[in-house]
């Protein structure tokens, strides 16, 4: 049976990794932008005062208002495109899993596709979810970006929000291939590419791509944060696999990016944190074991790594909560090294703000 135009998805693995990539955190109001079946507007109401969701799908409304109901909670539903149904209001939070496939424009599935080229749903979902947030207010959205040949991606995600009054931290979790990206999308539709008019579709679709210089298509997590300071954003590849949720991360996040916003490094304490592990490898050489890679790697949360070396690894050593501030370890450090200080105090600046983002080290 062919996927009707007005088809509503259940709880699919798009749905749960959204579910679990969302805050947790008790907020008074949550807007679910596109809400589906209903499930993210569901769980938001396990730590929101009030829900509002949104959908263009009236199919939507019917049966979110049936898993709101079976489940007991009150949900204000409301038709329509975008953020049209909420003009002039603001929330606590922002939950949102648009239609952000990649194509042409072409809308055959309103649960998927957006009507805009390329990567505008994303665009636009990323670019104006800001304006709808309360002060300190926060987003977490699924979204997806094209890779173009020549441009950075983080580039191109990044110029999508104003350089005042949003944190963004946008952490990519994988990229597809052009080819497999399109015939997943085809099989999503119920399409068998071994049709003459599906095949046509394809080579369209393949393409508008090569047209644009699309290399490939990224997909990952935003999360937002309106402010009243110059913006900051963070753009970076998390591609490995970790086990804890990440919206509560996220929030720590932020509250990191509060304390190097209002911290002069070089004047702090810090102590590295308990999951925080150093690992050396070596391979065999010609007189024995040759180091090659020296990391630290923090085994909690989104299990970040960083490659150090030497002088880097004994500085974190020296890090403990009744130890010397920053800059007093730095230049024992130089001291006891021959080296420059004032270049090792301008690494170590930049090393450190990179560990307290990722949440390696904290500030005692």
């Amino acid at each position: 049976v062919p996927t009707r135009p007005d088809h509503v998805l259940g709880v699919g693995q798009a749905s749960l990794s959204l579910l679990q990539a969302t805050p947790t955190d008790r907020v008074g109001s949550v807007l679910d932008l596109g809400t589906g079946c209903g499930v993210q507007a569901i769980r938001a109401a396990d730590h929101a005062d009030e829900v509002t969701a949104t959908d263009i799908n009236p199919r939507c409304l019917t049966l979110a208002a049936a898993s709101a109901a079976l489940n007991e909670i009150d949900i204000d539903l409301l038709e329509g495109s975008w953020f049209e149904p909420v003009a002039g209001r603001t929330f606590d939070r922002i939950v949102a899993n648009p239609p952000f496939v990649v194509s042409a424009g072409r809308v055959e599935h309103s649960y998927r596709d957006s009507g805009l080229d390329l990567d505008g749903a994303s665009r636009l979902m990323i670019s104006q979810a800001a304006e709808h947030l309360n002060p300190g207010g926060t987003a977490a959205m699924l979204a997806s970006w094209v890779h173009v040949e020549g441009e950075d991606w983080r580039t191109r995600v990044a110029s999508w929000l104003p350089s005042h009054g949003v944190d963004a931290w946008i952490v990519q979790r994988d990229v597809a291939d052009p080819a497999l990206y399109v015939g997943t999308w085809l099989r999503d539709g119920d399409a068998d590419q071994r049709e003459p008019e599906v095949a046509v579709r394809a080579e369209q679709w393949l393409d508008h791509f090569e047209e644009q210089g699309v290399e490939g298509v990224g997909f990952g997590f935003v999360y937002l944060r309106r402010t009243d300071l110059p913006s900051d954003v963070m753009a970076e590849d998390l591609r490995h696999a970790f086990t804890d949720a990440l919206g509560d991360e996220a929030i720590d996040y932020f509250r990191r990016l509060d304390w190097l916003r209002t911290h002069e490094v070089l004047d702090a304490r810090f102590a590295v944190r308990p999951d925080t592990a150093l690992e050396r490898v070596h391979l065999p050489g010609e007189d024995g074991w040759d180091q090659v890679v020296v990391r630290v790697h923090r085994s909690g949360g989104p299990a970040w790594q960083h490659e150090v070396d030497d002088l880097a690894a004994a500085l974190l050593g020296g890090m403990r909560a009744d130890g010397l501030p920053l800059g007093d370890l730095v230049s024992l450090l130089a001291a006891a090294h021959g080296e420059d200080e004032d270049d090792l105090l301008t690494q170590s600046v930049g090393l450190v703000h990179g560990l307290v983002r990722h949440g390696l080290i904290e500030p005692v």
